[in-house]
């Protein structure tokens, strides 16, 4: 009798901590980390050296070194693009690919692919600068800012850099609960904004479709 009472005690016991999961990962979305990232630099076309992680992010963009317009769009009408400070956008092309190797560029990708964000800096001046982006989902919900240092010594004609992300997948437990595969809402229009010393530069759109 004292075994048949254990045995439902246990059984209860893990449904209500079932209950609890689901309801903290209902309640509390924006504690789930949904994505990992790693920041490099580009130092000329060959040579890539390696660079401390700040912290997450990832995304898409493309800037004209001629004066940009306003707003543009990609032949899918899909990703669009708004320059904020026109005199530094100028001197700045930001493409997205979904590799290292920089040869396609790609505005739509798959949940599971690696994101790889390039940004080339022309005329870059001396000193240090501070880059970041601002990671956003579809919802608009901020999910990540990257941050890097860039230190020059002397001005560069050219300075590229370039951010990767990959969307974490929920372990099985997460994913039965809550019927998810991906952490957060992926699916849609995302956004990345663009910042070099405090100063928006460029706001870009890439798709996730799952």
């Amino acid at each position: 009798m004292k075994v048949e009472l254990s045995g439902r005690r246990i059984v209860i016991a893990l449904l209500l901590l079932a209950v609890a999961v689901l309801v903290f990962y209902r309640l509390f979305p924006d504690s789930q980390t949904p994505a990992i990232s790693e920041h490099r630099v580009v130092e000329s076309t060959i040579r890539v050296n390696p660079l401390s992680v700040q912290d997450e992010a990832s995304t898409h963009a493309s800037i004209a070194v001629s004066p940009p317009p306003t707003s543009s769009e990609t032949d899918d009408g899909i990703t669009g693009q708004s320059n904020l400070d026109l005199e530094r956008a100028q001197s700045l092309s930001v493409k997205m690919y979904g590799d290292e190797e920089f040869l396609h560029e790609r505005y739509s990708f798959d949940p599971s692919e690696r994101i790889f964000l390039l940004m080339e800096f022309h005329q870059l001046e001396a000193g240090k600068h501070y880059l970041s982006a601002l990671w956003k989902a579809p919802n608009g919900r901020l999910i990540n800012t990257s941050r890097h240092t860039i230190s020059l010594t002397l001005p560069s004609r050219q300075y590229r850099s370039f951010f990767w992300l990959k969307l974490i997948k929920n372990g099985a437990i997460t994913e039965l609960i809550t019927g998810d595969e991906y952490k957060g809402g992926i699916n849609g229009r995302w956004s990345v904004e663009i910042h070099l010393d405090g100063i928006e530069l460029v706001t870009q759109h890439f798709m996730i479709n799952h």
